[in-house]
């Protein structure tokens, strides 16, 4: 990718100087016109290490880092007056996980949530004062796991959840076998990655039940979600 930006940007804006450092390593910048920076980068094998832009007064535009020509990790873009516009992640090209918009004043504007595949699930939006004036979606965003699972194997269910910004959370993880409650554990949000693992011994159906709570400090507000997964142990 920047490959393609750095012949596109030598055109437009008139100049780029590359520095091999070693054969694996190579230092990269673009300039504009007015001899300012516009770009720098460190190459490194194939994936492009703080990948920086900037605007043509010389402050900071947006900074990631790319593999091949497609955006991994965490990326941020700013505003010309130096506060953040956009944080976002990226895993193989595809937004995934949290990305937050902000203000020009530098309160929250949006929360996004997307999943594995990029798909959005979950969106709260703001006022410019910072007032939480819409939600949409759900906090448990999806659960991977198997079922029926065989006595004595272990079993993984992976939960992956929405964390808002200025929040902070717990899950509330209660198991059910024949119509008693087996397990009622209580955990703290730490990612939005959760994986619950047990190893049945005994034959027969559970419930899994998985809540979710979720309080933005700031705001003031609770948020709740619940899902429940049947788990069938077999012989």
């Amino acid at each position: 990718m920047i490959r393609k930006i750095l012949l596109i940007n030598i055109v437009l804006l008139g100049g780029c100087n590359t520095t091999t450092t070693d054969k694996k390593s190579i230092s990269e910048k673009e300039y504009y016109s007015n001899g300012n920076i516009s770009a720098e980068s460190i190459v490194i094998n194939d994936t492009i290490k703080n990948y920086k832009t900037y605007y043509e007064s010389g402050s900071l535009k947006s900074m990631g880092n790319y593999k091949g020509e497609k955006p991994e990790g965490f990326h941020v873009w700013y505003y010309k007056n130096g506060i953040t516009e956009t944080e976002s992640q990226f895993q193989n090209g595809l937004l995934v996980g949290g990305t937050t918009k902000f203000f020009t004043n530098g309160n929250i504007k949006k929360y996004c949530f997307y999943n594995d595949n990029s798909d959005l699930m979950y969106i709260n939006t703001y006022d410019s004062l910072g007032s939480l004036i819409g939600t949409q979606g759900r906090l448990i965003v999806s659960i991977k796991y198997k079922s029926p699972i065989k006595v004595g194997r272990e079993m993984t269910a992976d939960y992956l959840i929405a964390t808002p910004p200025d929040s902070k959370g717990d899950l509330i993880i209660k198991e059910i076998f024949d119509s008693k409650i087996i397990i009622n554990k209580k955990y703290n949000i730490d990612s939005s990655n959760f994986r619950y693992s047990k190893i049945y011994q005994t034959v027969g159906k559970y419930q899994l039940i998985m809540k979710v709570v979720v309080n933005d400090t700031m705001r003031k507000r609770t948020f709740v979600d619940v899902d429940t997964t049947s788990i069938e142990v077999v012989p």
